[in-house]
């Protein structure tokens, strides 16, 4: 920045040297790299002392000094070096606040050459040093002229200073004073500039204030109008605002305010949805986003804000105080709600701190919606039974089909193969008996002869039990009913099985208790169910380690005939024991079961109006039981 008329300081032969003498390290800084970007050579001091010392050893053109500084201050530096006859020609200037009118006089008695005014401007400092440094030029100091004491601001003062130093002090006072004016002057248009302005921005304000006011009572409306329960708690969970939605379920907003939100929460969900309660039980787990716990009293905001959290609220009845603490009897008197809620945070401006103020929530009641969902559930989960029992009877159906063709098929053969063996077997019989006839009694042949018969006589009747059983009576469902006694055709069946029954070691014990009558009946059918029964008992038999028993029981009881088979055997797991009637569920070794046998017997039973059940203990046997009706009740097609 250049000085004044003109004068460039690079035009200099000699350049210019100014001692800084600051006691703040700060301001001595700023003000030599000032000077020193104008082209002046800077020395500094810390203190009057040094600065004494520096100009004895290398006289400045010019001394910039602070007045209040420790050991030495500005005034006595200034006394000392215009007391000097080598150095008194040196300009001295003071830099003052000029807060004391004492300070004019102190610098006219210190014989300074110009005040410089604290805080300073760039320009006007260069503009003042140079102007006393071209005052020093045009100077000529005539000789010394007598002191003289001035009594000023009620002390006296002695004046060394001689009349040019007097004359430049003053008009470096009053030109200090007058650039002061210009900015005061600056400054105070710079303040009526802004107090317009801010004026502008206070209507603004107010036209703001007045939207946001008119935007509060819109909002106010909507939030009151609407069905969901709107609410905002404190830091603490106290209400401070709650909409007329509340009064659905008998509260008014009047008497929740202040209240904790507790109060309208039933006990067991606060304890999953309160700050206090839950987030101890989180403390030291890493949850994310996804299993953060949800939280009516919420202090997050954005994506982990709480959403879709579900609690149930204790509707108000007329005498229900609603004061924390009152237990009641509450069953049935809830009603599900889903609670969206979020933080509030208030923006402290000087520390530009965000600090949570409390929070808001919306609350909607999805009672409504909670019992379609269970209604929904249960249609399903009926339905779906429905379709496993379709599909169990569907599989049983198609199961029952496939063993009555197999056992159509094996009738048909069996038939054929027993007549083919009674007509041979008759005739053998009739040999016999004609040997026999012809054979003394005492002779050794006929006692072989009546063994013979014997033997002959019970394969026939092997033959006869085959035929009985293989018989096919069609498909009409009632012309095949008939009415015969149990024991009989179990017997047919124990002949079937009698060479197995006597190979195994099996001892088979049969009771009748009572009389048994004869009962409707499709007598191939039960033979089948007896036969399966009594073949897996004996499989289990075949497994046991210990005596082989088998007891078969007749009785009848409630107007049923009950056949009551229990083995010894290996029994039946746990597990296994719900699922033996299931279609093709089977515990035999692969190859020896199909699992069709007791799921067809239970249909064939069922259909005969009668039922069939099954108990056992692994390891120590099984009993299966049988029940049909002495009279027919509405038999199953």
């Amino acid at each position: 920045m250049s000085p004044r008329k003109g004068i460039k300081i690079s035009d200099r032969k000699n350049p210019v040297t100014v001692l800084i003498v600051e006691d703040s390290p700060t301001q001595r800084a700023i003000l030599l790299q000032l000077l020193e970007s104008h082209g002046y050579h800077v020395a500094e001091a810390s203190h009057g002392r040094e600065a004494l010392k520096r100009i004895e050893i290398s006289p400045p053109d010019l001394i910039i000094s602070d007045i209040i500084m420790p050991t030495m201050d500005g005034y006595e530096l200034c006394n000392i070096v215009k007391s000097h006859p080598e150095h008194q020609h040196i300009p001295v200037v003071l830099l003052t606040a000029l807060t004391d009118r004492a300070d004019i006089v102190k610098g006219l008695a210190s014989s300074a050459d110009g005040f410089i005014t604290k805080p300073y401007s760039e320009k006007y400092l260069i503009e003042h040093i140079e102007t006393i440094l071209e005052n020093k030029k045009l100077r000529k100091i005539s000789p010394s002229e007598s002191a003289f004491e001035v009594f000023f601001a009620g002390e006296k003062h002695n004046i060394t200073a001689n009349r040019v130093q007097i004359t430049n002090l003053l008009l470096s006072t009053f030109e200090n004073a007058i650039h002061k004016n210009q900015e005061l002057n600056l400054l105070n248009r710079e303040l009526v500039e802004t107090k317009e302005k801010l004026a502008r921005l206070n209507e603004q304000l107010e036209y703001r204030l007045v939207e946001l006011k008119a935007s509060e009572a819109r909002f106010k409306n909507l939030v009151t109008t609407i069905p969901d329960i709107v609410y905002r708690i404190d830091a603490s969970g106290h209400f401070t605002f709650i909409n007329d939605a509340i009064r659905h379920i008998g509260y008014t907003p009047g008497e929740l305010i202040g209240k904790h939100f507790s109060t309208i929460v039933l006990p067991a969900d606060v304890e999953t949805a309160s700050r206090e309660i839950v987030l101890p039980k989180y403390e030291g787990l890493e949850t994310g986003d996804e299993g953060a716990p949800k939280l009516m009293d919420e202090r997050r905001t954005g994506g982990r804000k709480t959403t879709g959290l579900e609690i149930r609220l204790v509707p108000k009845s007329k005498d229900r105080d609603i004061s924390p603490g009152v237990v009641e009897n509450i069953e049935g008197d809830l009603v599900t709600m889903e609670v969206n809620s979020s933080g509030m945070y208030e923006v402290n401006p000087v520390k530009m701190l965000a600090i949570h103020i409390g929070s808001v929530g919306v609350i909607r009641d999805i009672t409504d919606r909670k019992r379609m969902e269970a209604a929904l559930k249960s249609a399903y989960d009926e339905m779906e039974l429905r379709v496993q029992k379709k599909t169990r009877e569907l599989q049983e159906a198609q199961a029952y089909l496939i063993q009555s063709e197999k056992m159509t098929a094996l009738g048909t053969l069996v038939a054929g193969i027993a007549h083919e063996l009674n007509n041979p077997l008759m005739g053998i019989l009739n040999f016999i008996q004609y040997c026999r006839k012809h054979t003394p009694g005492d002779d050794k042949k006929a006692l072989v002869l009546e063994n013979a018969e014997m033997e002959t006589n019970r394969s026939i009747g092997i033959v006869k039990n085959l035929l009985t059983f293989s018989r096919y009576e069609g498909t009409d469902h009632e012309t095949a009913m008939r009415r015969e006694c149990i024991t009989d055709v179990f017997d047919r069946v124990e002949s079937l099985l009698r060479y197995r029954i006597d190979k195994e070691n099996v001892v088979l014990t049969k009771t009748v208790d009572g009389v048994i009558p004869e009962i409707p009946m499709r007598v191939e059918e039960i033979q089948q169910v007896l036969l399966n029964i009594m073949s897996n008992a004996l499989d289990a038999l075949k497994l046991a380690p210990k005596e082989h028993l088998l007891n078969i029981l007749f009785f009848i009881e409630n107007g049923y005939v009950h056949i009551r088979v229990t083995d010894s055997g290996c029994g039946i797991a746990e597990e296994h024991i719900g699922r033996i009637f299931d279609p093709f569920f089977t515990t035999k070794p692969v190859g020896e079961g199909t699992g069709l046998g007791l799921s067809i017997s239970r249909n064939i039973i069922e259909r005969h109006g009668g039922t069939i059940t099954c108990t056992s203990t692994q390891a120590a046997g099984t009993t299966a039981e049988i029940s049909l009706p002495v009279q027919q009740k509405g038999v199953k097609r």
